[in-house]
């Protein structure tokens, strides 16, 4: 796996999305969003061992990420290995810029003049809380979604391979990311809970409180007293279900809850994805004076996390 590319790109195939009208859209330079001819199904047809299990996700395969390693971080020449986690690592921060349920099982690796010199499985899966549906990325919210995250997606990549061990915003995005990767829901919940955590937490005492007073004021400071309370009651109740799951509650009706659950989670992490790309707060939630913003956020007191750049 630690090989080098062998061509100049990689695709990997975006199962489930398509572009109605654009034939690419940039993200950055060397990274793309493009249609893909029926050369790579055919291709990939040709291996049954490969695509063992994936034959219907064949047929929903019409756009893939095109990433140039070369272009898209040029400080170092990346492995294989490498140019498909920063592939994978993409298509997650588009997942939760979107809300857009992106499937990629596949890589093809492109030569200069668009041949497929090799192909494989990416080991990842993701799996949707709603029901299956083919989404056009080049337009309505979902297209201004992506124009929220593309002036930063070069930075966040740089945050990625630079230092993903101690880079706050990387360590949530990938908690988030583990939890689009399972079909457990219990463990897609903690996961999309501790995204929360990461961000928002300054003290192990009174988490539950701390995050929904947090997340209701930085989501919905400028609105009324209602819609922020629902907020707050709803990151309450995530919470106490993550609590109940590490805890091993069970009960008749606890999976229809936590589905439900599952899907609130989600919807909030994505609001909180969009609001910080928004607003330029990326570097804000690694911030030295990180502690005292949030503890005035918590109050709903003038702080950073107001301030719309």
């Amino acid at each position: 796996m630690f090989m080098e590319i062998v061509g100049k790109s990689i695709i990997l195939p975006l199962i489930d999305s398509n572009l109605n009208h654009s034939d690419s859209i940039e993200l950055i330079p060397g990274v793309h969003v493009t249609r893909l001819g029926p050369q790579y199904r055919e291709h990939l047809q040709k291996d049954k061992v490969l695509i063992g299990g994936y034959q219907r996700s064949l047929e929903r395969m019409f756009v893939g990420l095109s990433l140039e390693p070369s272009i898209a971080y040029k400080k170092r020449q990346l492995s294989l290995a490498e140019s498909l986690l920063m592939a994978i690592f993409v298509t997650f921060t588009l997942r939760l810029a979107t809300e857009v349920t992106i499937d990629i099982p596949f890589w093809l690796d492109l030569s200069t003049d668009g041949l497929i010199l090799g192909c494989g499985r990416t080991l990842v899966r993701t799996y949707r809380t709603s029901p299956p549906y083919t989404y056009p990325l080049d337009e309505g919210r979902t297209h201004d979604h992506i124009e929220l995250l593309r002036p930063h997606l070069s930075s966040l990549l740089h945050r990625y391979l630079e230092n993903p061990d101690t880079d706050r915003v990387i360590k949530a995005l990938e908690f988030a990311s583990v939890g689009f990767q399972t079909l457990h829901v219990p463990t897609r919940i903690v996961n999309q809970v501790t995204f929360m955590e990461v961000l928002f937490s300054s003290e192990v005492q009174e988490l539950s409180f701390q995050l929904a007073s947090r997340i209701s004021w930085y989501l919905r400071h400028s609105h009324s007293h209602a819609e922020r309370e629902d907020i707050f009651e709803a990151v309450k109740g995530i919470y106490r279900m993550r609590s109940e799951i590490v805890h091993g509650a069970s009960g008749k009706n606890l999976r229809a809850l936590m589905r439900q659950r599952l899907k609130q989670s989600e919807f909030v992490n994505s609001e909180i994805f969009r609001e910080m790309l928004a607003h330029n707060h990326i570097d804000l939630f690694s911030a030295k004076n990180r502690k005292e913003h949030l503890r005035k956020l918590s109050l709903g007191l003038p702080c950073d996390f107001f301030k719309k750049c």
